[in-house]
């Protein structure tokens, strides 16, 4: 599944790359979070709220040079 896919269907993912223990979990809202496991026996996970949500696929995006041009109001 590509990353704009798992938003299609809560539940935790994984990649070929990710360390040990870590996902990407998409709740019902598709709120995404980085979950992340101690051990296989840990029942308490951390979990982060990551800065992503499926409406980001839908916008209209323009690129950014500076820093700068972040603070310019339109």
């Amino acid at each position: 599944m590509t990353f704009q896919e798992i938003f299609n269907k809560a539940g935790m993912y994984i990649a070929d790359d990710f360390a040990e223990g870590t996902a990407l979990e998409v709740s019902r809202d598709n709120t995404l979070y980085l979950v992340s496991y101690k051990s296989h026996m840990d029942l308490q996970p951390t979990k982060t709220v990551m800065p992503v949500y499926g409406g980001m696929f839908k916008k209209e995006y323009t690129p950014v040079h500076t820093r700068q041009a972040l603070f310019i109001k339109k």
